[in-house]
């Protein structure tokens, strides 16, 4: 049987979580986490950042790594940004994260990868009735049978 080590510490650089304090992705470089891991559960290791750094923490369904035969997370980090602890964490397993709505939210790598393209189209000429202005008279002359252009 395998046993779980791990111990978690974070040197929080902010007193305490309030609403003038920066967003979550700026809070992502200025907490300091310091982490030992040795063959924990991918879930437990979310939880224990979680509690530590007081952040919304959620996980993409996909990206959901559980059962008994779930990768173990094995790291010693000392005193790195949560930024970069988090890219050890969920690298090997092809994750990252993004900031959904003031959450971090980790995610498939390709969900960040995949391009969204906008396009734009004018449809002003649906919305509003353009004006029909009143076109000059065209005509054109006629010559005189048997003559040419020239």
């Amino acid at each position: 049987m395998k046993t779980h080590c791990l111990a978690l510490a974070a040197i929080v650089l902010a007193a305490s979580v309030r609403a003038d304090e920066p967003k979550p992705d700026r809070r992502l470089d200025a907490l300091r986490v310091t982490l030992t891991v040795q063959e924990a559960p991918f879930d437990l290791v979310l939880d224990r950042l979680r509690e530590v750094t007081r952040l919304t923490i959620a996980v993409h369904p996909e990206a959901r790594d559980s059962g008994p035969d779930a990768p173990r997370v094995s790291l010693d980090l000392r005193d790195i940004p949560l930024r970069l602890a988090l890219k050890h964490i969920l690298r090997p397993r092809g994750l990252a994260v993004q900031e959904v709505e003031g959450a971090l939210m980790i995610v498939p790598q390709r969900v960040i990868d995949e391009v969204t393209t906008f396009k734009t189209y004018d449809v002003r000429d649906l919305l509003t009735r353009r004006p029909d202005f009143a076109a000059p008279e065209m005509a054109l002359k006629t010559g005189n049978p048997g003559q040419g252009f020239g």
